[in-house]
């Protein structure tokens, strides 16, 4: 079975939680995820870490109830980030974001964790169909591109 933490407006999973979704199976916080140890086979969550104010927490609770879990984050190494903190003084991810990640501090933070049998890698995501167009035509006009020359937005993190 799978378990989509932070399942927001599209769930994925057999089981959905999230801490404010209508479409979640269950309402509960990622830090505090009410099931047995080791009840699913992957544990998935999408952008949900950077929002967390606990993310080891989150991470030691995913890693508790599933034998695989992955998840990705934003990575502020990249130019629409860079230019969203120029313009923001500082507040690199908006209000609503906790944590600012980078692939390499991942890694670090990963290692801290004692988190050793994980595979830490860059990727892009396209904007879904259903995506407002200026998200769609930023997508092709500036994410795609700059994807050529191995710039990515996006960290996913696999371990187990």
């Amino acid at each position: 079975m799978k378990l989509d933490v932070g399942c927001g407006y599209r769930p994925t999973g057999d089981v959905n939680v999230d801490i404010n979704s209508p479409y979640a199976d269950m309402i509960c916080d990622a830090a505090y995820l009410p099931f047995k140890d080791e009840a699913f086979t992957e544990v998935f969550s999408g952008d949900v870490i950077e929002h967390c104010s606990d993310p080891a927490k989150m991470l030691e609770e995913m890693l508790r109830v599933g034998r695989k879990v992955t998840f990705t984050t934003d990575d502020i190494h990249w130019p629409g980030r860079v230019f969203h903190y120029l313009f923001r003084r500082g507040q690199c991810m908006g209000k609503e974001h906790c944590m600012a990640w980078t692939r390499r501090y991942m890694e670090n933070w990963l290692r801290l964790m004692c988190v050793y049998d994980c595979r830490v890698t860059k990727t892009i995501r396209t904007p879904s169909p259903s995506a407002h167009w200026p998200k769609r035509a930023f997508y092709w006009l500036v994410e795609r591109p700059l994807s050529a020359v191995g710039i990515k937005p996006t960290i996913k993190v696999e371990i187990g």
